[in-house]
């Protein structure tokens, strides 16, 4: 900003035709007659440059790191370095090959796919499981075991679990994973392409290192999804009311019994039912609704849930850990 010097050009004038005192150099007012504004020192100077170049900096697009490139480029290492975090020690050719989708066969030809050992993952995985239910859950429904294998094998979970090792980012594929939504060719989503990765990783697994590491690995990253869920929000009781039944005569105990323990507003729009399962004086569980019939039919959900839990061994030894013989 231009700042006018404390010498007026009236003074200057003034000065030069004698009527100023001669205290003032008659050479210093002719030299500040020809100055009128103050450009400021080096630090001003400095200081509005540096504001410039500021400001020029924040215009540009900070500089984003490519970690897409960087594993590209190190991809041996870094599928290493997976191997080591997970305590694995598959064959290198066979980790490749179960990170490698058929799409990227069309760039090199000399890699296999891993769509075999996606199905031989996948039916190691569920006689894992099933083994594991069967043990655990050995007064459970028919129909509640599938529906817990199913979802532990469901397309959601193994893309959560696949997500969470960081599994997407080692995947070879021509295909942006992050902005694919749909292949046009044949109908595969990124998820399935992410599930069957997973799946194809447990299948070199269990090729290389055998059935006991990988039902180990089965076990620490898929059978520990059931832990914290609630059996009610995977498991559709189509006659919970029979099944405790059934199941508390194993343990010789009375039928269960649905008793009204309260209600409020019966004659309003919003009425209040809470409905408790009893076995004898024991309570097993205690559901409120709005709807009388539906109370009931949580609580005996609720109390089913209760008993199976409260009755789940956790067996110190599962099959695959007795034997490392091949399926």
């Amino acid at each position: 900003m231009a700042v006018v010097t404390r010498f007026g050009v009236n003074n200057i004038l003034a000065s030069i035709n004698g009527r100023v005192s001669r205290k003032f150099c008659p050479n210093c007012i002719a030299a500040l007659s020809g100055v009128r504004f103050y450009k400021g020192s080096n630090r001003d100077i400095k200081r509005r440059e540096w504001n410039k170049r500021m400001q020029e900096i924040k215009q540009q697009s900070p500089r984003k790191f490519d970690y897409k490139r960087f594993i590209s480029a190190n991809y041996d290492k870094e599928l290493a370095a997976f191997a080591h975090r997970l305590g694995l020690a598959p064959d290198s050719s066979l980790l490749r090959q179960a990170l490698t989708h058929r799409s990227f066969l069309n760039e090199n030809d000399s890699v296999e796919h891993n769509g075999k050992l996606a199905v031989l993952g996948f039916n190691v995985s569920s006689q894992i499981i099933s083994s594991f239910l069967f043990l655990s859950y050995a007064n459970f429904p028919s129909y509640g075991m599938r529906s817990l294998q199913e979802h532990l094998l469901s397309q959601k979970t193994l893309v959560n679990v696949a997500r969470s090792l960081s599994i997407p980012e080692l995947i070879q594929t021509k295909f942006d994973l992050e902005s694919l939504e749909e292949i046009s060719e044949n109908g595969l989503t990124k998820d399935d392409i992410i599930a069957d990765s997973f799946l194809a990783l447990i299948g070199a697994i269990h090729l290389h290192e055998g059935s006991r590491e990988a039902g180990s690995f089965v076990r620490d990253f898929l059978i520990v999804q059931l832990y914290g869920e609630e059996l009610e929000s995977i498991i559709r009781f189509k006659n919970p009311e029979m099944s405790l039944a059934a199941l508390l005569q194993q343990q010789r105990k009375e039928n269960p019994v649905a008793r009204l323990i309260s209600s409020s507003g019966r004659h309003t729009e919003t009425p209040v039912y809470v409905v408790g399962i009893f076995s004898s004086k024991t309570l097993l569980a205690k559901v409120s609704s709005p709807i009388l019939e539906k109370a009931k039919y949580e609580a005996y959900c609720s109390a089913l849930t209760n008993v199976l839990n409260s009755n789940m061994p956790q067996p110190s030894e599962l099959p695959y850990d007795k034997t490392n013989s091949t399926i």
